[in-house]
């Protein structure tokens, strides 16, 4: 190879560098996206059906709704990314029952994924209305990746506090 290939080689390499490691960056916030949810749906499956309603105190989200928070903040927070809104995603933390629970939980982690992909084709840089402001695609990525592990830490407290253990640390 000579000096004048090898300076092009060089080149190219530094400029797609940054793209390759922000295409990097987003894939691994996805799959961290993925990991935190799949431990949250395993918890909603373990706990048994009659603590679906327990609460640690008053005024304080029971499990059901803590679960169900999660899925409305998936489907806001995925349409905040350009993903079509979906259908029939409001007022879920009315929901209790743990099928259907489990059910809604996994319908939003499917359409936040969804968006993710959506978003990762396009421009994560680009400004989006995001609550009376707004943030970048990755700015919105990343603030459904630490909403889910926020309320992961929640349902793990919840778990314990009622003799669940979590089904990945058996």
């Amino acid at each position: 190879m000579n000096r004048a290939t090898g300076l092009t080689l060089l080149l190219i390499l530094l400029i797609a560098t940054p793209a390759f490691a922000q295409d990097g960056f987003h894939r691994a916030q996805q799959s961290d996206f993925e990991r935190a949810s799949d431990k949250l749906v395993q918890l909603a499956e373990a706990m048994p059906a009659d603590k679906y309603d327990w609460r640690p105190a008053e005024g304080i989200r029971s499990v059901s709704e803590n679960f169900m928070h999660v899925a409305e903040v998936n489907f806001i927070l995925g349409a905040s990314l350009g993903a079509a809104p979906a259908k029939d995603a409001s007022d879920l933390e009315s929901i209790t029952d743990k099928d259907k629970v489990v059910t809604e939980l996994k319908r939003s982690i499917a359409y936040a994924q969804e968006a993710f992909e959506e978003a990762v084709g396009g421009d994560m840089d680009r400004e989006l209305p995001f609550f009376g402001g707004k943030r970048s695609a990755w700015s919105i990525m990343l603030v459904i990746n630490g909403h889910a592990h926020e309320h992961l830490g929640q349902a793990i407290a919840y778990a314990r506090s009622n003799g669940v253990k979590p089904p990945w640390s058996r």
